[in-house]
């Protein structure tokens, strides 16, 4: 399904923001103490929040178990971006194996835990970093009680879904937001011919990038004729993932160092290919620095913008 672009004041017309509108302002009324600054540092996770005391239906809202597509989210991508993709609750959601529960935009998590492993496998069975780097254990676990705030997520087109395979481990990027900003940067630039322009060292790195560029086929929005990848930084409030309009490597990680083995000692040998503990810890203290001052910053930037709106609707 092709979406257009739509003008702004046009789309504050429409029922779905009008309804995000209010949906925002209940929630602010009963889990912020009506103060829209409480946004901050509020992990969506963690509170526990009970959409039914701040939506008044929920017909045509399609919830899911993620913080990223909870209804207040959801009324958050509607009200900041919802005219730039045109978005509607209704063309929110996942995208299912059946054509019924395929829906073209979904919310996405920009900065998340894979890289800790399911209950902290690789950070305590493959590195014991709980035990030899006790105080980078303490704030691994800080940043997952913490990273559900709405400045750590953003809503993409998810046509033969995006949100999915950009985290594949083995394969594709291991959900690195940077990444996947430059391989969008990548695939605009091979759109218009200009094969010198891509950042290579990413390109190379990435194994299953033909079959993720005829992903992002399947999402005209992700064209350059749609939305240069140079104006994301900002529409989407991504400050310091660009320079001069073009994606930089946020984390100053390599894209080989980051693709690595991780295994347990027992199980290395000798093949640079594995992760030392000192290198996967040194990659999970810039990880989790970095990400906590992406969300902090951009938290404050998305509740500016929405302070702004609110007052004027």
């Amino acid at each position: 399904m092709v979406t257009n672009m739509v003008n702004r004041e046009k789309y504050m017309g429409t029922e779905d923001f009008k309804r995000s509108i209010e949906i925002i302002k209940n929630f602010i009324n009963t889990y912020l103490n009506k103060d829209i600054q409480g946004f901050q540092d509020f992990d969506l996770d963690k509170e526990k929040t009970n959409h039914k005391k701040y939506v008044k239906s929920d017909k045509d809202i399609n919830i899911l178990n993620d913080p990223d597509m909870y209804p207040i989210t959801q009324a958050i991508y509607i009200v900041l971006w919802g005219h730039i993709w045109n978005l509607s609750f209704k063309n929110l959601g996942s995208w299912g194996k059946t054509e019924d529960k395929q829906f073209p935009f979904r919310g996405d998590t920009i900065h998340a835990c894979g890289k800790f492993g399911k209950n902290n496998k690789r950070v305590i069975k493959f590195f014991q970093i709980d035990k030899t780097n006790p105080k980078l254990f303490k704030d691994i676990l800080k940043f997952e009680e913490s990273y559900h705030q709405i400045g750590n997520f953003i809503v993409l087109p998810n046509n033969q879904d995006i949100n999915c395979s950009r985290a594949n481990w083995l394969r594709s990027m291991r959900d690195y937001f940077d990444w996947f900003l430059i391989s969008i940067y990548n695939y605009q630039q091979r759109e218009a011919g200009e094969e010198n322009n891509i950042i290579r060292n990413f390109d190379n790195a990435f194994k299953s990038r033909k079959s993720f560029d005829e992903r992002l086929k399947q999402n005209p929005e992700y064209s350059k004729d749609y939305l240069p990848i140079s104006k994301w930084e900002e529409i989407f409030f991504l400050d310091g993932c660009f320079k001069n309009g073009v994606p930089v490597n946020y984390f100053k990680l390599d894209p080989e160092f980051r693709m690595k083995t991780t295994a347990a000692e027992k199980y290395r040998d000798d093949s640079p290919r594995y992760y030392t503990d000192e290198e996967y810890a040194k990659l999970l203290r810039i990880y989790v620095d970095k990400s906590n001052e992406f969300i902090n910053n951009r938290t404050q930037r998305m509740i500016d913008e929405l302070k702004k709106i609110l007052e004027n609707n």
